[in-house]
């Protein structure tokens, strides 16, 4: 791969990166949940969010296959991923989820689900760019879903 091929990659990384904490920080805010519930549903509530839009948009197929590639991919940069049971087939186990943050703590399963949200970025943002990808990702983010909802920018 050229250099420039890599700092394509790296700069790519970064932005998914950027994006998976913005979409976290939008349901879980600054401070960090002490209750292993809270934050099991909090996190599962925005994996869910982004899951459901994808499949809507991509369909059950695009979505399992757009799921799988993006857990191989971050189950190289984020251990838990591979240890514990946080993902199935599917998506964010909500199961799995409880039992990681009891025994690795919120702080290890969040950086776990950011890696897998950063994944997914990434993954369409190769296929279709990274501002189509970030529209299909984060439509609750846009002006004009802000609008509809009556929120302003």
């Amino acid at each position: 791969m050229s250099a420039q091929g890599m700092t394509d990659d790296a700069s790519r990384s970064s932005s998914s990166r950027e994006v998976a904490r913005r979409l976290l920080k939008r349901d879980t805010g600054a401070a960090d949940h002490v209750d292993a519930e809270a934050a099991a549903a909090t996190l599962l509530r925005v994996c869910t969010r982004i899951s459901d839009s994808l499949r809507d948009t991509l369909g059950e197929d695009g979505w399992v296959a757009l799921f799988a590639r993006a857990v191989a991919r971050a189950e190289m940069a984020d251990p838990l991923l591979r240890t514990g049971r946080i993902v199935n087939g599917r998506g964010i186990s909500a199961d799995g989820l409880r039992e990681s943050i009891r025994t690795h703590g919120v702080a290890a399963v969040t950086a776990a689900v950011e890696a897998v949200l950063a994944a997914i970025v990434e993954v369409l943002s190769r296929l279709i760019g990274e501002d189509m990808a970030a529209r299909l990702i984060d439509h609750e983010g846009l002006p004009s879903q802000r609008k509809r909802r009556g929120e302003t920018s």
